[in-house]
């Protein structure tokens, strides 16, 4: 009887170069920056700080596609320490997100790969303002679908290797949580009042970006990255707007892995 065992066993890949023969890539990075926030949910007060920031992506090749070679997963987790213009008021911020994309390779060649897709986002987080008694915390959520474009740009500094990547992606169409100014927790619970809450979001009413350039370059063995991370997100729904963006230096690592098949 023959057993097929999978392990996973790290490839070498040249720097900038996208995973093949069913590999996958996969970059962890860490970070910090700076986050503007508004919420007219919680307080009137524009609030600005620093964040720190923990991000993990990975880059599946599919052999058998014959459309989208690549599938793609990226998830992005911000806690942000917040202040008001007045130096008095405080708020904390937990953001999460999350993507899926499909990959299709527009254009490569030796320097330069191109490549394009459809993108599912999502964000989940809460803002927290301890010193609002009343409505002291403020979900958020959406979920929304995307176009999104990336490119690796492939170099070389003397004999050098490094690449630039730059990925940018804007929500279209999808849905988000916004309850209305003034409108408490308790009482959609009570009320049954959270359909109203639900609401359609799209560019005009809530528009949305998400971009990343970085750097890699080889260090003996491991390929590092170096990245800035922005995205912003606004929305206006009856009397309540608010507004967040956020951005980070970070520095992580890259890794490609193949699974293999033992058989015994």
């Amino acid at each position: 009887m023959l057993l097929s065992v999978p392990a996973l066993t790290a490839q070498t890949v040249g720097v900038g170069q996208l995973p093949n023969d069913g590999a996958f890539t996969s970059a962890y990075s860490v970070g910090a920056g700076y986050t503007a926030l508004y919420d007219s949910y919680l307080s009137a007060n524009r609030y600005s700080g620093a964040n720190l920031t923990i991000s993990a992506e990975n880059i599946h090749n599919r052999p058998d596609a014959k459309i989208f070679e690549y599938s793609e997963t990226e998830s992005l987790l911000t806690l942000s320490r917040v202040i008001d213009q007045a130096g008095y008021s405080y708020s904390y911020d937990l953001t999460f997100d999350a993507s899926l994309k499909l990959d299709y390779k527009l254009f490569e060649n030796n320097n330069l790969t191109i490549y394009t897709g459809p993108e599912a986002v999502t964000r989940l987080g809460v803002i927290y303002n301890p010193l609002n008694s009343n409505n002291p915390a403020q979900l958020k959520f959406y979920a929304m679908i995307a176009p999104h474009v990336a490119g690796i740009w492939r170099f070389r500094v003397g004999n050098y290797p490094m690449a630039l990547g730059v990925k940018s992606s804007v929500p279209l169409l999808g849905l988000t949580f916004a309850p209305e100014y003034g409108q408490l927790y308790y009482e959609m619970y009570e009320y049954d009042g959270y359909s109203g809450s639900i609401r359609c979001a799209w560019p005009l009413v809530m528009p949305t970006i998400y971009n990343n350039i970085y750097l890699e370059f080889p260090v003996k063995t491991t390929i590092l990255r170096f990245s800035y991370n922005y995205n912003y997100s606004f929305y206006h729904y009856s009397d309540n707007r608010s507004a967040m963006s956020n951005n980070g230096l970070m520095i992580g690592v890259v890794k490609t892995f193949k699974q293999i098949h033992y058989g015994k």
